[in-house]
């Protein structure tokens, strides 16, 4: 059987893109990464977060079957509270298969640290994560 290995490729200059939306009104506005800002943060940490997407993905039989590899790109919103919302794939990996699982474990993910303003107000933050799916 052949083994299976996740890479998850999460680079400082990915992480934290800036996003704002003209058409939100300014409590519901996406933090611009220019602004002064502590980002949201897994509980945990990295560490944390490479270990709880190694846990619960799952790579798909079918892909598994196929050969099939690649990366899916996935952005969400961090939420005031810490909850994820608003997830897509941004970059697919050319298998649905992959995207989706990619999309399910972000989708499940607990609650984050928020992101805070530097007077301590919690913002919505914008955030991308790459997500490889290699076989070995």
């Amino acid at each position: 059987m052949k083994k299976v290995i996740f890479l998850f490729i999460l680079a400082a200059t990915c992480m934290s893109c800036a996003k704002n939306n003209s058409n939100q009104n300014a409590e519901e506005q996406v933090t611009n990464v220019q602004d002064s800002i502590t980002q949201p943060e897994f509980i945990g940490g990295m560490p944390e977060l490479m270990n709880y997407l190694m846990t619960n993905l799952n790579y798909p039989a079918m892909a598994i079957d196929s050969s099939w590899e690649g990366k899916t790109v996935c952005d969400f919103i961090v939420e005031k509270d810490g909850s994820i919302k608003e997830a897509k794939v941004v970059q697919s990996s050319g298998y649905q298969l992959l995207d989706v699982e990619a999309l399910r474990v972000i989708l499940s993910m607990p609650n984050w640290t928020p992101g805070h303003l530097e007077n301590g107000d919690p913002v919505r933050v914008h955030f991308s994560l790459p997500v490889q799916f290699k076989l070995k």
